[in-house]
């Protein structure tokens, strides 16, 4: 709203509002809930903002609950009230073992204080912590068939390897002659922990598929067009409206197409045409292909205080390749240095973790071995770097991948 120019509506009420709106989505789907959050507002016990927003979502604030509401202190280095929360369901809080507030820095350079809570998840899950993969992230995806092909004949030597199919059908021929005993389950188990292994394995073969087409406007205009024309079809034959979707497509447009919501074989028409047009496109990519970057007339500016509201005019397109490499390497130099001060960019972990972590003390610290007396870091931060140290089962993980 604010890159808009829109006043006509107050941000933070908003923002509020739609931010109860997504955790009752997620309660009413019997999800449990962990928000924290910069509220830039204390904790108002007349029942207005951010405490509304905790009333009506039924969180509660496990450290105000361990330690009392007197007394807090402020969270902000500027400030006189907390302004930092962690707020969660009644369930996850039944699991909480301890939580507090830390002092300034004591985990990294920071104006506000760190806030944190112990939670029991094992015993909350009743069952080994299992990441959950974004299938979106994920290398074997359907649509890429050569990926699929990869997957499915790494899959199969590995099965054949470990017999894993003849061991499958003595199992079954146990079942079916109900001689099945307890002792069987371990070789069930293991036979289940093993084709898992095989999956994921199989899976690392898949080399990843980056963006097939390199950007372009031409080509991101032809993407626009036929996602217009796929919501007008919608539209018309679901009969619900896409207006605020469509609108927002074609303000992205650089040219306004006539669009007829009444004759569904024209729209059909039109995105048969859109598409046609986006296949070419993509055939012929790399020729439609412009390298450019936008930066500031004013160019003792600095990168990370850039207006988003810079008027258009106040703009200048480089397109010399060196110097479009000489002001992004610019920016990313000023906006990564952001990080500089915090412990691990500065003496001694800055040498001993050195460019990518690859080194004696990266290692140690995996293994769990590493000497942290020595060095100049707080309890919770040797705490942290302890905590890092990978599970036999993640090693396992590891090798297994990497040998098969």
């Amino acid at each position: 709203m604010e890159e808009r120019g829109d006043e006509s509506i107050n941000v933070r009420k908003q923002m509020t509002k739609d931010l109860t709106q997504f955790i009752k989505n997620l309660t009413m789907k019997r999800h449990e809930v962990i928000l924290c959050i910069d509220a830039n507002e204390e904790f108002d016990t007349g029942g207005k903002g951010i405490a509304k927003l905790v009333s009506d979502c039924h969180l509660t604030d496990p450290i105000a609950q361990a330690h009392g509401h007197t007394n807090e202190p402020e969270t902000y280095i500027r400030g006189k009230d907390r302004i930092d929360f962690i707020f969660c369901t009644l369930n996850i809080a039944a699991f909480v073992t301890a939580s507090g507030i830390t002092a300034y820095d004591e985990i990294a350079p920071s104006d506000h204080r760190g806030e944190f809570v112990d939670i029991q998840m094992q015993k909350f899950l009743a069952n080994s912590f299992q990441e959950v993969t974004d299938h979106t992230s994920r290398k074997l995806q359907t649509r890429d068939s050569a990926g699929v092909i990869t997957y499915k004949d790494h899959l199969r030597d590995f099965i054949t390897t470990h017999k894993i199919f003849d061991r499958i059908d003595s199992i079954q021929s146990k079942i079916e002659k109900d001689i099945l005993i307890l002792d069987d389950m371990v070789e069930i188990n293991d036979l289940d922990t093993l084709i898992t292994r095989g999956m994921i394995a199989s899976e690392n073969k898949i080399k990843k598929r980056q963006n097939q087409y390199p950007w372009s406007p031409i080509l991101d205009q032809a993407i626009l067009s036929v996602s217009l024309w796929k919501l007008i079809t919608s539209e018309i034959k679901n009969e619900v409206s896409k207006e605020m979707q469509i609108q927002r497509i074609l303000r992205l447009l650089d040219t306004t197409p006539t669009i007829e919501r009444h004759d569904i074989k024209a729209v059909i028409k039109n995105l048969r045409t859109a598409k046609t047009s986006l296949k070419q496109i993509q055939r012929d990519a790399t020729h439609h292909r412009e390298k450019y970057i936008d930066i500031p007339k004013d160019t003792s500016m600095d990168w990370n205080e850039i207006p988003k509201t810079l008027p258009k005019e106040e703009w200048k397109r480089i397109e010399d390749p060196v110097m479009v490499e000489k002001y992004i390497i610019e920016r990313n130099k000023r906006h990564l240095n952001q990080a500089q001060g915090t412990p691990c960019t500065i003496e001694p972990l800055q040498s001993l973790l050195g460019l990518d972590s690859r080194t004696p003390f990266g290692n140690s610290v995996l293994d769990g071995t590493v000497d942290l007396k020595q060095l100049p870091l707080t309890t919770l931060q040797q705490l942290y770097f302890k905590e890092m140290k990978k599970t036999e089962k993640q090693y396992l993980m590891a090798k297994t991948s990497t040998k098969d």
